[in-house]
Order: structure tokens, then C-alpha cells, then sequence
């Protein structure tokens, strides 16, 4: 006997999975799977992680300017990583820039998965569609990316292979993840950005090469591509909100 084929007359709004009329969760006229319903409601119900909000808009035009020069320095003169990871913990507001939800933005230094892993940061933020989540390795910015002849350097696929550690961790372990430790919705298919090096240290014969290491949902970013990012999009957003009060 032939199985009836399923009949897809939705896709999930957060995740994209398609589903069925058996599938559908309606939550405030928006379609998601009951995985992803129960995520977004749980936000919708109340701040799950209070001690860690960000506010993303910093107080004055000249808190921004001194967060610049701060990091600029910083980025120019660090031997290795950890002064950069001591200066996002005490301006989160500084590193949740680079990420674009207007509902919401949640840091977490160096959070414990399990016994065995801890990523830099994790960054939860949360949109129309629900929680995203982000995983941060900072590596040093003395060290390049890439080698003189264009391979991967071991400190880069070292940084690479501790988010293919977190992965494997969370496709065993999302659940304890969610409700033991408390981060809704955080799974083995987060986004994870690692931080290394400077601009300068990749040879222009070797730039393809380079961008080509982001992928799989891994993004691969310079210390100046991130001062420039974040520090661009605090001085917009602060400037766009001081614009509207002058009228």
C-alpha cells in the first residue's frame, strides 16, 4: 500500500521548514512549526535573561567616540586576545552592533556548554521570527589567518574545530541547552563568527581565498572589519535617534 504524500501548504516563518495543516502553530498571525512556536512565545511572555539585555543605543555621540578610540587602541595594541574579550564584556552595547534585531539583544561571556565548552560570547537576538543565536570566537589579531603561501594556519583551524565541537555538542545535547541552562532556542544550527588578525596580514593574491572561509553559517571576520562595523553602526544609530529629538 503506497503512503499518502504529505501536503505542504505552509514553511515555518523562523526556520523554513515546510509544513502541513497538522504542523501549522499560529502565534500573533505569523505561521511557525511547534518547536519554533514555543520559542517565540516564550519571549513574547517575558524577558527570559534580564541581567543580560543589551541596550544597543549608547547614551551620547561622545560615548561612542570614546568607545572608538578605546577600541582602536586596543586593537592596535594587544599582544593577544584577551584584552579585546575584558573590553566587549564591559561594553556588550559595543559588540551586539554587528548584529541587526530590533526586538532585542542578549550577551553571554563566556558561557559553559556543558562541562567541556565555552565560546567567547554567545549573542541571542530577537526579531519578528524569533531568537537568533550567535557564537563568538575571538582569536588574537597578531595572528593572520593565513599563512604566507595561502593555507590555513593552525591557529585558525583550531578556531574552526572548536565550532565544529560546539555543533556536535548541541545535536546531542540542544535540549539540556534549552531547558537546563536556559537558552531558548539554541541549536546545533547557530551562527558563529571568529575574529582574527588584521586586514592587512591577507596578501591581495589571497583574498578569494579568504572569503571563501565563510560558510557553513561560519563568518570569518578581521579585527578591523569588526571596529569598523560596530563602530559605524553605534554612531548611525545614535545620530539617527539625536536627529529625531532636534525636531
Amino acid at each position: 500500500m503506497r503512503r499518502k504524500a504529505k501536503l505542504f501548504v505552509d514553511s515555518c516563518f523562523r526556520c523554513g521548514q515546510p509544513l502541513t495543516s497538522e504542523d501549522i502553530a499560529d502565534v500573533h498571525g505569523k505561521t511557525f512549526c511547534h518547536q519554533c512556536a514555543n520559542y517565540y512565545s516564550a519571549f513574547l511572555a517575558n524577558d527570559p535573561w534580564t541581567a543580560n539585555e543589551v541596550k544597543w543605543l549608547l547614551p551620547s555621540m561622545e560615548e561612542v567616540d570614546r568607545l572608538e578610540n578605546e577600541l582602536n587602541h586596543m586593537i592596535s595594541k594587544a599582544a593577544d586576545e584577551k584584552p579585546l574579550q575584558r573590553f566587549f564584556e564591559v561594553n556588550t552595547s559595543m559588540l551586539v552592533q554587528i548584529f541587526r534585531y530590533g526586538h532585542g539583544r542578549w550577551v553571554f561571556p563566556q558561557p559553559r556548554l556543558g562541562s567541556e565548552y565555552i565560546p567567547d560570547f554567545m549573542i541571542c537576538g530577537l526579531n519578528s521570527a524569533g531568537p537568533h543565536w550567535h557564537l563568538i570566537e575571538l582569536e588574537s589579531p597578531t595572528y593572520s589567518v593565513l599563512r604566507q603561501d595561502g593555507q590555513q594556519k593552525a591557529e585558525f583551524t583550531h578556531a574552526r574545530q572548536q565550532i565544529d565541537d560546539w555543533r556536535i555538542w548541541l545535536r546531542k545535547n540542544s535540549q539540556y541547552a534549552q531547558s537546563q541552562l536556559g537558552f531558548i532556542g539554541l541549536d546545533a544550527e547557530f551562527k558563529a563568527t571568529i575574529v582574527m588578525g588584521r586586514r592587512v596580514d591577507v596578501k591581495p593574491e589571497h583574498r578569494e581565498r579568504y572569503r571563501e572561509l565563510s560558510r557553513d553559517n561560519v563568518e570569518v571576520m578581521s579585527y578591523d572589519r569588526l571596529f569598523e562595523q560596530a563602530t559605524s553602526a553605534a554612531r548611525a544609530f545614535r545620530a539617527s535617534v539625536d536627529s529625531l529629538l532636534k525636531r
